[in-house]
């Protein structure tokens, strides 16, 4: 063929830049692109050839990453265990604060694996520390006897629920051993609420009986359900 016969195929798309082409008085194949003067008869790229066609795919992956991270953002807390010595220390220092913040993350956690809605113990959570603040307050004040009374009964069904929650993860792993019973932890938090001061002694039993109870829940779930317990890095 002669060589505008050939750049007439190019230009046509007829052959492409991968078709091979030789002279004949040689035995060595080339492709057409590499053939500066074919390849410079190559039909342009359509729009959708420069590279567009690749932004569904970098999208999809794009997409699909995002949902990765958003199911992860989603994704319940999971167990983790906590140095019991040290929660009540910290306790103590911050005048309950940081008992508080890891009692919320227990709530999450709990109600994460069991996917229970009602009641909504975040909300309650809310409405007890209201109660609270509220009532401490005004303490000395007759009124202030009112708010201290609605955080007890609020913190009760609190307690009472979240129990729940681990006896349902309890029967899931099988059983857990050592567990403290729950009408002694829900008495002697009511006795720790009701007492005020007095009752501080019975408040620090609760904690550490609750906190102990948490790790040995925590350790039987990283035995049988390993994807419910946090890694040492998260």
């Amino acid at each position: 063929m002669s060589g505008e016969a050939i750049r007439n195929l190019v230009r046509s798309g007829e052959v492409d830049a991968n078709d091979v082409i030789r002279k004949d008085t040689s035995a060595q194949w080339m492709k057409i692109g590499a053939v500066p003067q074919l390849a410079a008869e190559l039909p342009k790229p359509l729009p959708d050839e420069l590279g567009l066609h690749e932004a569904h795919p970098v999208a999809t992956r794009a997409h699909a990453v995002a949902s990765e991270a958003s199911s992860d953002d989603d994704a319940p807390p999971k167990l983790k265990k906590v140095d019991v010595t040290m929660l009540l220390v910290l306790s103590a220092i911050t005048l309950g604060i940081y008992g508080m913040i890891w009692f919320f993350g227990v709530i999450k956690s709990y109600r994460g694996i069991t996917r229970r809605k009602e009641p909504n113990l975040e909300l309650l959570f809310w409405v007890y520390l209201g109660c609270g603040i509220m009532g401490t307050l005004l303490m000395w004040f007759v009124i202030g006897i009112f708010p201290l009374i609605g955080a007890t009964v609020v913190g009760a069904i609190i307690l009472s629920n979240l129990l729940k929650d681990r006896a349902k993860i309890k029967a899931e792993l099988g059983g857990v051993k050592g567990l403290t019973d729950t009408n002694v932890l829900l008495g002697f938090w009511i006795a720790g609420e009701v007492l005020w001061f007095f009752g501080f002694p019975f408040a620090i039993y609760q904690a550490y009986a609750f906190a102990s109870d948490h790790n040995k829940l925590v350790a039987a779930a990283a035995r049988t359900r390993p994807e419910w317990v946090a890694s040492t890095d998260e």
